[in-house]
């Protein structure tokens, strides 16, 4: 008996992915206890055993997404789950330095599958009409997830339970999510080329016009949405994943045995048809580059695709670096309890992504969606807009913390203090709307436009760039700056306010900064996204959704 799409959603998309994220938020919120248990922790230790499992989500995410092309799906996610469960189990009972280093690294190579798994499956099993809100889940679970983590690891703590119950509670949880899924069936878990929607996805920035295609090895045909070509396209795949290689056309005889494959068992090589935005689609049919060296590079060359990995990127380095750096700012330089530190991120991180995630997707769909270039150009404007509401955001909040450090020294009375506390806690819940309302779109727009025979490695390459660029440097670049200003070594025991003057609090201070302008490089990338949108071809798709390379690697 087949399992619903949408019970695979919430099992092994949504709930996979909280209990992979929990340990986001629940490393931040021991910090303090980790920092305080007697081995000794600079400020670039803290950061880079923050990042860890983000670089081990870059190493990684490559080398899944071509695996996913040949392996079956539940094989690798058994595998990875059942070594995520162990490794966080070793992160919380082992203290020393070494083994969390590499509990960490592990846990990070194997959330890089997930990743690169729930993309590609929802979006090729996604009813078209839901794609953009499922894909709006990832980041609601992603960000339950790091709430949930903060909440156990944050209040246990400051309860005086150790930093290790909070990493025992995720274990267990991915142990008992490994055996649900060690009895779900495969075809529920892989991902269908069949369910690929060809007909609307149209990667810009790539003409196939030709007018030199031999007429002897073209047939024109009009098909009705396409259903008949995407069967074909199917079974062709099929013929070519037996022979255990990828066909290159190279040389003339190889290329002509390519036209010859597809219109034996294909019985079609080249489609006009109409699509519903009554204009002309042609579909070829898809040749994948030989190996992953001209398939990165194919991608390199889509531009919007680049652009949309940078914006990705970006919100995720701000996202990371906050959260990280939350509870030892508010209770050093604020010289609030930990307790309601954690409740104001709880409030405002909560809160603020539950006000982007909303109106996003909805305000996405109204736009267009994603998988036309028309859908891209709307959907870009609306992403531009509430990546600026989110750039106001923290622009206003890097004033309050110059504005904390100038008052500090001033001795304002405690009034200024607390209404700097509401204002920066205020600029973040519009970073943080902004930043979810931008999510799902951008995901969506990265991977649609990518061909879809390579949109597993596409998915591979943004999670590891993402990790890379955002995940692992927001935690590990202010970490590196605060040594350099502070140039104190190991840091002393998180607790009391250090005081107006305290170094430690204005170190704090320009750490933060630094992460906040990251939103900046994410509302460029959007507008750089948006105008390369806007300069491709309109009315019309491009061949290259099926095929992704120049006319001249196919004829």
């Amino acid at each position: 008996m087949a399992l619903p799409r949408w019970l695979i959603l919430i099992v092994f998309c949504q709930l996979v992915q909280v209990f992979m994220s929990y340990d986001g938020g629940a490393t931040p919120a021991s910090i303090d206890k980790i920092q305080n248990s007697g081995i000794p922790w600079t400020q670039a230790e803290l950061g880079l055993l923050g990042s860890l499992d983000k670089f081990g989500m870059t190493i990684s995410s490559v080398l899944w997404g071509k695996l996913l092309q040949t392996v079956p799906a539940k094989v690798l996610l058994v595998m990875g789950l059942a070594l995520n469960s162990a490794s966080t189990l070793a992160f919380g009972d082992i203290e020393m330095k070494e083994s969390m280093y590499a509990a960490k690294l592990l846990m990070g190579i194997t959330q890089g599958l997930q990743c690169v798994w729930s993309t590609c499956w929802v979006l090729t099993r996604a009813p078209s009409e839901f794609r953009t809100v499922w894909l709006g889940l990832g980041a609601v679970s992603a960000g339950v997830g790091n709430g949930i983590g903060t909440a156990v690891a944050g209040f246990g703590t400051s309860q005086g339970l150790p930093y290790a119950f909070a990493w025992r509670v995720e274990s267990a949880a991915l142990g008992v999510l490994w055996l649900l899924l060690v009895l779900c069936p495969s075809e529920a878990l892989a991902i269908d080329q069949r369910e690929l929607d060809v007909a609307d996805a149209s990667p810009v920035g790539n003409d196939l016009d030709n007018e030199d295609t031999p007429q002897s090895n073209v047939q024109r045909c009009g098909l009705s949405g396409g259903s008949a070509f995407e069967e074909a396209l199917f079974e062709f795949q099929k013929m070519r994943s037996l022979s255990g290689s990828f066909l290159s056309v190279h040389s003339e005889s190889r290329r002509e045995n390519v036209i010859r494959s597809a219109d034996a068992f294909c019985e079609v090589s080249f489609c006009r048809t109409r699509a519903k935005t009554n204009y002309a689609l042609d579909v070829a049919v898809v040749v994948e580059a030989d190996g992953v060296l001209e398939q990165l590079g194919q991608l390199g060359r889509n531009k919007l695709y680049v652009w949309t990995v940078l914006a990705l990127s970006a919100v995720m380095f701000v996202t990371s670096g906050i959260q990280f750096l939350w509870v030892r700012l508010f209770m050093q330089a604020w010289g609030i309890g930990k307790g309601v530190t954690i409740t104001g991120f709880l409030v405002t991180s909560g809160l603020g992504g539950a006000a982007g995630v909303a109106i996003g997707p909805r305000a996405i769909d109204r736009c267009g969606g994603f998988m036309s270039n028309e859908g891209r150009i709307g959907s870009l404007h609306f992403i531009v807009g509430v990546m600026g509401a989110a750039s106001c955001g923290a622009i206003i909040s890097i004033g309050v913390l110059f504005l904390k450090w100038t008052t500090d020294s001033l001795g304002a009375p405690s009034s200024t203090h607390y209404m700097l506390l509401y204002a920066i806690w205020g600029a973040l819940f519009v970073l943080f709307a902004g930043f979810n309302a931008a999510l799902a779109g951008l995901t969506g727009i990265n991977i649609s436009a990518v061909s879809p025979p390579m949109r597993s490695l596409g998915s591979g390459c943004t999670v590891s760039v993402q990790n890379l660029l955002g995940y692992a440097m927001g935690p590990l670049l202010p970490g590196l700056i605060m040594d350099f200003l502070s140039s104190e070594g190991p840091q002393p025991p998180v607790g009391a306010p250090s005081g107006a003057d305290d170094p430690r609090s204005r170190v704090l201070c320009c750490g933060m900064a630094f992460v906040l302008l990251g939103a900046l490089a994410a509302l460029w990338s959007c507008l750089a996204a948006w105008a390369v949108a806007k300069r491709a071809p309109q009315g019309k798709a491009n061949t290259q959704a099926l095929l992704n390379a120049s006319t001249t690697s196919l004829l």
